[in-house]
C-alpha cells in the first residue's frame, strides 16, 4: 500500500479524531521514511505508535527528528547509548542481545528499543537551539511523510511527539502531495525546509547532533523549573570549534604530525576524510606562526564544500578557479599582507586545474611563512598533466584519498608516495563496515572480454614496454617517463573496452525500474552511455569536471 491509497482529510484534532490510530500509525506503516521538526520529544510517543514504527523499519525506512535540547533523564541515557554504540561494537552487540522482537521491545522497554534504533542507523536526532535573531526555543511542530514511490504527505499543527500531546486538544493540518498544486507546493516545501535545519543552514537556528551537544552542554535534563539560563545557551553559539573527532581520526592525525606534518590519509570514502584533515590543518598551524594552507580539488562543486568546512577554522578563505582576473590579484594581495605580518593564517581553495598553471604558482611561492598543500583525491595529483602541483616549496602535505594507488600506473603511484612520505594512515572499507561507521553493501563485478581489435592493441602496447624495459641504452628516468605514458594508453583502453557497453544495456533491461544511481565512465565513453540510457527514459545528469557550477545548478533545477 502506498500513501495515495489512503483517505486523508484537510484536518484532523483530538476531539473527533484519535490521531494515533488515525493519522501516525497508517501513515508510519506506509512510509519509508517520517521526518519530524517538533518542539517536545518523550519515548512515550513511540511506544504509542509502535505498530507504525515496526512496519516502516521492516519497510526498510528510517526516521529523522529535529527537537529542543530539553529531554528527561531517561531519554537522555538512551539517545546517548545509541549513540555511542554506533560506534562501539561491543556496545552495540550487548543492545543488540537484549532486543527482542522489535514489537515487544518497543513496547515493553522503549528506551532500548530507541538506543539500538539510532545504533542501527534506522533513527537519528538532532537538536535545535535558536540563535543570532532568534532568542527563545525550538517551538517549532511539522513533519513529513514520504513513500517508496516518492509520494509525501507533510503536516503542521501543536501535537508534540508526545503521550501527553495526545491528551491536550491538539490539530493538525494535512498536504498530501497528489491532492493538488497547492498541497503539492506546501509538501515540498516543508521537506526543504526540514533539510535546511537538518544541514544546520538556517542562519538563526544551530542544529546539533547528539554527541556535539553533549559536548558543548547544550543538552539540558527537564526539571519542574527552566533547566537551563539563555545567556548559557547562546554563548555556546560564540565559539566556532569543530566536531568531536572518532578515535580512528584521532589516530590517523597524531601519525601524520609524528611523519614530520606529512603523508597520505587513505581512509575510506564516507569515513570523514575531510574533518580529520581539518583538524591535522589545527595541530600544523599550533606548531608554527604565519601560516598558509593551500587545499586542491579535482572539481569545481568541491571548492564550495571545501569553504564551508574551512570556515569552521579561518575566515575568508580565498577560492581560485575560472578566470584569473576575478582572483589572481587578490591572492597576490594576501600574500603580500602575510609576508609583513599582517594575516597569522591564510587559506587558499582552488581546483588542480588551476592550481597547476604558472601564473598561480608563481604568486604562491612569494609567500615567505610556513606552508602547507592539502590535495583532495590525491590519486589525480600522480597524473603526468597535474603531477606539476607535487612543488617542494610546500613542506607540509597531506593527501587524501580512498584509493592513493593509480591502477596502472606504477610511476605516477610513486610520485605520490615519495613526495608524501608515504601512507600514514589507512582506514579501510572493510573496517569502516565491520565497525559501524558504513553501510554494507554487494558488489558484483560483470566481466566483458576485450574486441579481437582492442586485444591485438593491448598486446601491442603490453609488447612495448617489455621491449623499453629491456632497453639498455635509456637512463632510468627516461624509462619512466616513456614507460608511464604506455602503462596509461593500455589503462585506457581496458577503461573504454566496447563490450562494456553492451554489457551495461543487458544490465538494464535485467533492471527496468531503476530509480537512482550513478554510472561511471571513461570520458570518451559519456555520450554512448548517455544514450544508451536515454533509449530507456532514463533521466541523466552529467557531472564531469568541465561542467562550470552555473551548468551544475541548472541540472539541478532542471531536475527539481
Amino acid at each position: 500500500m502506498a500513501l495515495k491509497d489512503l483517505e486523508l482529510p484537510f484536518c484532523m484534532n483530538t476531539s473527533e479524531n484519535d490521531l494515533v490510530k488515525e493519522f501516525f500509525i497508517p501513515l508510519l506503516k506506509n512510509s519509508i521514511e517520517y521526518k519530524r521538526g517538533v518542539g517536545f520529544f518523550s519515548s512515550g510517543w513511540f511506544k504509542v505508535v509502535s505498530e507504525g514504527i515496526i512496519n516502516l523499519v521492516l519497510n526498510g525506512g528510517r526516521i529523522r527528528l529535529i527537537t529542543s535540547p530539553i529531554l528527561s533523564k531517561e531519554d537522555y541515557e538512551a539517545l546517548i547509548k545509541g549513540t555511542q554504540a554506533a560506534r562501539d561494537r561491543k556496545l552495540y552487540e550487548a543492545i543488540l542481545f537484549s532486543i527482542k522482537d522489535l514489537k515487544e521491545s518497543l513496547e515493553e522497554d522503549t528506551l532500548s528499543a530507541i538506543a539500538w534504533m539510532i545504533a542501527d542507523g534506522i533513527m537519528e536526532i538532532k537538536l535545535a537551539v535558536p540563535r543570532n535573531n532568534l532568542t527563545g526555543d525550538f517551538h517549532d511542530k511539522f513533519g513529513i511523510f514520504i513513500d517508496s514511490e516518492g509520494n509525501k504527505v507533510a503536516f503542521s499543527g501543536s501535537p508534540n511527539e508526545s503521550i501527553q500531546g495526545m491528551h491536550n486538544y491538539e490539530s493538525i493540518k494535512i498536504f498530501p502531495s497528489w491532492r493538488d498544486l497547492t498541497s503539492k507546493e506546501i509538501a515540498e516545501a516543508e521537506d526543504c525546509r526540514f533539510e535546511l535545519l537538518w544541514n544546520d543552514k538556517d542562519p538563526n537556528l544551530k542544529v546539533f547532533s547528539i554527541p556535539e551537544a553533549a559536548r558543548k552542554e547544550i543538552l539540558k535534563l527537564r526539571t519542574k523549573k527552566r533547566p537551563y539560563k539563555k545567556e548559557v545557551i547562546l554563548s555556546a553559539f560564540k565559539e566556532n570549534n569543530l566536531p568531536v573527532l572518532r578515535n580512528y581520526q584521532k589516530e590517523a592525525v597524531s601519525k601524520w604530525v609524528s611523519n614530520n606534518f606529512q603523508g597520505i590519509f587513505e581512509m575510506a570514502t564516507g569515513t570523514g576524510k575531510t574533518f580529520t584533515s581539518l583538524f591535522a590543518i589545527n595541530e600544523f598551524i599550533k606548531h608554527s606562526k604565519r601560516n598558509l594552507i593551500v587545499i586542491i580539488v579535482p572539481f569545481v562543486h568541491l571548492i564550495d564544500q571545501w569553504e564551508k568546512n574551512v570556515k569552521l577554522l579561518f575566515k575568508d578563505p580565498i577560492k581560485c578557479c575560472g578566470s584569473k582576473n576575478k582572483w589572481l590579484s587578490v591572492l597576490r594581495d594576501k600574500i603580500l599582507i602575510q609576508n609583513k605580518g599582517d594575516i597569522e593564517n591564510l587559506v587558499v581553495i582552488s581546483t588542480i586545474q588551476t592550481a597547476i598553471k604558472d601564473y598561480f604558482l608563481e604568486v604562491i611561492r612569494k609567500a615567505s611563512g610556513n606552508s602547507l598543500i592539502v590535495i583532495d583525491e590525491v590519486h589525480y595529483a600522480g597524473a603526468p598533466e597535474f603531477s606539476k602541483i607535487l612543488d617542494p616549496f610546500f613542506k607540509a602535505r597531506i593527501g587524501l584519498s580512498a584509493t592513493p594507488v593509480r591502477m596502472w600506473d606504477e610511476i605516477g603511484t610513486e610520485k605520490l608516495e615519495e613526495y608524501f612520505g608515504g601512507v600514514v594512515y589507512r582506514f579501510p572499507l572493510g573496517r569502516a563496515i565491520q565497525e559501524g561507521f558504513l553501510t554494507p553493501y554487494e558488489y558484483h563485478p560483470i566481466l566483458v572480454e576485450l574486441t579481437e581489435e582492442e586485444f591485438e592493441e593491448y598486446q601491442l602496447y603490453s609488447e612495448k614496454i617489455a621491449k623499453l624495459l629491456a632497453r639498455e641504452s635509456l637512463s632510468e628516468e627516461e624509462k619512466s617517463k616513456r614507460l608511464e605514458h604506455i602503462l596509461i594508453s593500455r589503462a585506457n583502453l581496458l577503461n573504454r573496452a566496447k563490450n562494456k557497453l553492451k554489457a551495461l544495456e543487458k544490465l538494464i533491461v535485467q533492471n527496468r525500474l531503476i530509480k537512482y544511481s550513478i554510472f561511471y565512465c571513461d570520458p570518451l565513453q559519456i555520450e554512448e552511455v548517455s544514450s544508451i540510457l536515454r533509449k530507456y527514459n532514463i533521466v541523466i545528469s552529467k557531472f564531469t569536471a568541465k561542467e562550470t557550477k552555473e551548468q551544475l545548478k541548472k541540472q539541478k533545477k532542471k531536475e527539481s
